[in-house]
């Protein structure tokens, strides 16, 4: 479930949350977010909700990169990392996939 929490981004896009949490066009939004994901966990035998375990990891990464947007040397800081190509993401999440699927 943790790899898959957000899957249904991958058919609808993301939605920012003040606009996701506090607008009606965020409500129609969640409906049908919440549709993809019930396919997406029938599909992959995952659980109906979403554990309190991968909500409370998600928070926690959001926080961090929250921070780290926020820190007062950003351009320093992204300046010592490296951005995963398209096909690079692609291919860690599937080793990960494969290895917590086997």
């Amino acid at each position: 479930m943790g790899l898959l929490h957000d899957a249904s981004e991958a058919y609808l896009g993301d939605m920012m949350s003040p606009l996701k949490y506090h607008t009606d066009l965020g409500a129609q939004y969640r409906k049908v977010e919440a549709e993809v994901m019930q396919a997406v966990c029938v599909r992959f035998n995952l659980p109906p909700t979403m554990p309190p375990s991968v909500a409370r990891a998600d928070h926690a990464q959001l926080q961090r990169e929250h921070d780290w947007l926020r820190s007062a040397q950003p351009r320093r800081a992204r300046q010592h990392s490296r951005t995963m190509t398209n096909v690079e993401a692609e291919l860690e999440f599937l080793n990960r996939f494969r290895e917590l699927t086997r």
